[in-house]
This record gives structure tokens, sequence and C-alpha cells, in this order.
């Protein structure tokens, strides 16, 4: 696709008819300081955000994004665009299953042809990275990012020294997709980073995409997690430590070999970053489905977790927690390490590491393994992992899922069957109000949490079974057909047609349809109610097709 520097407005308007009166969004330019300090700042979905470089939300300043607003991130090279909320604010970005917000890259043009899933894709633009004050392992109970983004250390700090408070709140984040993110600043940088951020913090729906580097890294905090998806990150799909405790529930990771480019990372690792820090890192993992690049082509296979991309979970250096009613699928060499390496006794169960805190994975699906299809492939070179692995319900067998596939095909359906065993042997919830009983293992039953809103579903990845509502990113627009007055879209046919129209959001998803079989001449169609705020307008008759931004009333 042409990646010349453009807003996404201009974009789609290019080659577009006079005719098409409805209001272009504007684009509002984001820098530092746009978002000013102890102030409450609103980001509204008839206008398209660029940021550029380190935009910071600072200590008791609110930012608010409204539902289906898209936020373009600068993709020069030399400054990292980093999304930063300071201990102290708070970012409230909620969007809907009709309305997500989306956060990429200004390369991305969002309804013609998707970006390539490849290593050119990656690292577009830094992330989103959130900084509270709850407890972390780190020394003094207080770090910061210094090594890995450019600005002052009082901006970049996250725990606290003295107060740090569990229940600390940085905000709300729903229905948000994260795409093309991981560029190196100092380093390379995560697509979603939670540093000591506290229970009181809302997070659930959300999507990272194709990162350069980490999709989610959770460090320290005890931040609680729902209905997350990770896709086709370059390195870890989801990460825990310095001394994370918390609970996750629905997590659907799915890694793929990069064509040129480094391994990926594992699909869950967990570790306390310093051995015998206090707090230790024992995050809950309940309803996982994790897809493995499926392939180990030219990897060396080493039993260390230097090799991990070739594991779906590595716990390392005391990190410990539960990991239970899951499915792990396609790992090209083993299921599960358990770095012993801090133990006195490298023969020792680290299902009870060195300072006492029990490790848990139960009731689990394990199926094509490349190490072996059974649980000394699972815990490959582990044999006490083995023993325990087979006394705690873990299954290697076929969780019958509707489809795998790693290219935007069509072919994914992370649904398993109802006649599979993911509906057997499902263990109990811990109690406390936050995970869900569930009759099935893995992230999904029969519904599709993911469908719609992502750029998995937009992308064409899922099938069209587990899909519904999703579409392709593939109408060029190529004729004059309508003009908007109001709530009225006006037609001109120069025959007699049957016409299609379909309202979409941001996101790509389908709002709302209508199918008509209409006179030559002018025509007017009422809006739908449900069409509201920035919407794309993709009109066809015949083999004559238009499509434009506009602004809803």
């Amino acid at each position: 696709m042409n990646k010349f520097h453009r807003s996404l407005a201009i974009a789609l308007a290019a080659g577009f008819a006079a005719a098409a009166t409805a209001a272009t969004p504007d684009t509002v330019e984001i820098h530092d300081g746009a978002i000013a300090a102890g102030t409450t700042t609103n980001w509204t979905n008839d206008h398209i955000y660029r940021m550029h470089g380190k935009v910071f939300v600072r200590s008791g300043s609110v930012l608010n994004i409204q539902a289906g607003t898209l936020v373009l991130a600068d993709a020069r090279q030399d400054s990292a665009t980093v999304l930063v909320v300071e201990r102290g604010g708070k970012l409230y970005a909620q969007g809907t299953a009709t309305q997500p917000i989306v956060f990429t890259s200004e390369l991305d043009n969002m309804v013609g042809t998707a970006l390539p899933n490849t290593n050119a894709s990656r690292g577009l633009w830094g992330g989103i990275y959130i900084f509270g004050r709850a407890p972390n392992n780190e020394p003094g109970g207080v770090s910061d990012y210094t090594s890995d983004i450019t600005g002052d250390t009082a901006d970049l700090r996250y725990g606290d020294s003295t107060n740090a408070n569990p229940h600390d709140n940085s905000g709300a984040l729903s229905y948000v997709s994260i795409r093309y993110t991981g560029i190196a600043d100092l380093s390379t940088l995560t697509g979603l980073m939670l540093a000591s951020v506290g229970d009181s913090t809302q997070i659930d729906h959300i999507e990272v995409y194709t990162s350069g580097d980490d999709a989610i890294d959770i460090e320290g905090g005890t931040v609680n997690l729902k209905f997350i998806e990770t896709s086709f990150s370059a390195g870890d799909a989801f990460y825990y430590s310095e001394g994370y405790r918390g609970d996750i529930q629905y997590l659907f990771c799915i890694q793929n070999v990069i064509p040129g480019g480094a391994s990926n990372g594992v699909n869950t690792k967990i570790e306390s970053e310093d051995t015998l820090q206090h707090p230790t890192s024992i995050g809950l993992i309940w309803n996982a489905t994790f897809i493995s690049t499926g392939d180990s082509t030219g990897k060396t296979l080493l039993n260390t977790y230097t090799g991990k991309y070739k594991y779906a979970l590595v716990y390392k250096k005391d990190g410990s927690g539960t990991f239970a009613n899951s499915i792990v699928t396609e790992c090209p060499y083993g299921g599960v390490f358990v770095d012993t390496s801090t133990l006195a006794d490298a023969e020792h169960s680290k299902t009870s590491d060195s300072l006492g805190h029990t490790l848990i994975i139960e009731n689990n699906l394990w199926d094509r393994i490349g190490a072996g299809d059974s649980l000394p492939g699972v815990a490959n070179g582990l044999p006490y992992l083995r023993t325990y692995l087979a006394a705690n319900h873990n299954d290697v067998a076929d969780p019958l899922l509707g489809g795998i596939s790693w290219t935007a095909n069509k072919g994914l359906d992370p649904r398993p069957s109802l006649a599979g065993p993911a509906y057997q042997d499902v263990a109990t919830v811990p109690v406390g109000g936050f995970f869900d009983q569930t009759t099935y293992r893995g992230a999904f039953g029969q519904d599709n949490w993911a469908a719609g809103w992502t750029a998995l579903s937009t992308g064409g990845f899922f099938s069209d079974a587990s899909n519904t509502t999703g579409i392709l990113h593939k109408d060029v627009p190529n004729g004059a057909l309508a003009s908007l007055h109001g709530r009225v879209l006006s037609l001109q046919l120069p025959a007699a047609a049957n016409v299609h129209i379909d309202f979409l959001d941001v996101s790509g998803r389908i709002v709302a349809s209508r199918s008509l079989s209409l006179g030559a001449g002018a025509n007017e169609v009422a809006l739908p109610a449900e069409v509201r705020g920035l919407s794309v307008v993709r009109v066809r008759a015949g083999n004559v097709s238009q499509s434009f931004f506009a602004t809803l009333p």
C-alpha cells in the first residue's frame, strides 16, 4: 500500500466525487502538552487524533476517549510515539463492541488493504504505557522506564516507596484495539504496558495486534484483566513479573512464524524479576487459549528459556501462579518450561517454589506439542513436572477447535466443539466474584467475544462461522453514487438497480446494512437509528461502489 505521510481522511477521500457532501472529520494533531496537567481532556469520535512523540497524561489529569474514536500515531522513526499515563493520571478509553477505540499507525488506512502481517508492519509506533502506585518487588518499591523511553525520570516512574496502594486507579480501557506497536526508542517498546497498576483500574476487551516486541507486559501491580486477545507479536504474547498479583480470565494468544525475522516469544512468560524479592509474581490465569507458531523449522531445540519461543508457558525466577481450564496447541517444542536454576535441588518440583508459593497447572488441554504429543512432550526434559501434570487433570487431546490459521484466509475459529474434550473435566474457578464459572476449557465457548471489533475480525482471519458481524477490508471506491444531507442519504442512479448500503464504524465493523431495489433517478434513504458518529458509508449498485467518511448526527 502507499505509505506516504497522510491522514486517514485524505487517504479515503482521494478519488471520491464532490457529490459526497458529508463532513470529512478533521485530524487533530496531538503533541506533549496537549493534555494539560490537572485538567480533563476529551477526545471525541467526530475527530481523528494523531499523536506525535511522547504524549503524557500527567498526574491529576484525565483523558477521556469516546467510543468509536480513531487515534493515529506518527510513524517517524526518529521519535517514538508513545501515550504515557503517569502515576496519578487517568485514561478512560471505553469503546463498545460496535464502536471500538482503535490506536494504530498513520500508515494503516483501516478501510483499504490491511497492512501485511510481516516484520515491516511491526514497530510503526511505540504503544500505551500506564504507570500506577500499586506494589511491585523492585528494591524500594519504585522503579522507572528511563532505560526504555526517552523522558524525565519523574514522568516514567511506577510504584511507590512509602505509600503503595493495591487499589490504585489509573482509569478504564474497554474494547480497545492497539495495532502495529513495538518501535525502538531506547529499547523496543511494548504494545500495552501496565506497571504497578492497581485493581481499581478496569481492563477488558483489549487487542494488541502485530507488535514488534511483547504484546502486553504487566510489571508488578494488582490489576485484573478479562477478554484479552494478542496476535502475531515478535516478542512475548503476554508477560507478567516484578511481583504481579492479579487475576486474568479469557486470554487468547496466537503467534506466527515471522518470515525473515527473529523468533517469537512465548505465549506467556512469568517471572518475579529479582529472585527472592517480595512480593513474588503470582498471577491467576483461567480460560486461556494459546495457539503457538506451529513451526520449528530452522530453530535450535533448546531445553532452556533461551529457546523460549518453543514453549507456551515459561516460569522463571520464582514466578508462580495458576494456569487452569485452558487450551494449548501448536507448540513447536514443549508446552511448559519451569526454570529451576534458582533452586538448591534442580529436581525439586517447582510446583512448590523456593519461597513456598504453589504453582498450579491443572485441568488443561494440550495438543500438537512438537516435542511429543504426550505429557512427556508437554514437560519436555522435566520429569518432576510431567508427574505433576499427570496428577492434576492435564489431558493430551485434540480440543476440536473450529479452525486454526495464521493468515487472513478466514480459517481461524478458536471455538471448541461442544462434543469435544473442552467441555469435559472443567475445574471450579476461585471464589471472590471476578472469575466466571464456565462449562468449557479455553478462552471461548460458542460465542466469539473477539468478533467484530478486533483486527483479527475485520482483517479476515476469523472464519465466517465465528465472525458473522465482521467484514474484510476489500472495497475501493470507483464511482459517484451518493451524498449525505443530515441523516438522509441521496442516491442518483442512471438506471434501476439493486442497491446495498453498509454503515461501518472506524474499525471496519458493519453497524447496519440496507438492501433495496431502487428506480432510476433520485432516491432518498433514511439512515438507520443505530448509525451515529464517525462512520464509513459504503454503497454498491451493480458493479459500481462508493465509500466515504461521514460524521453522522
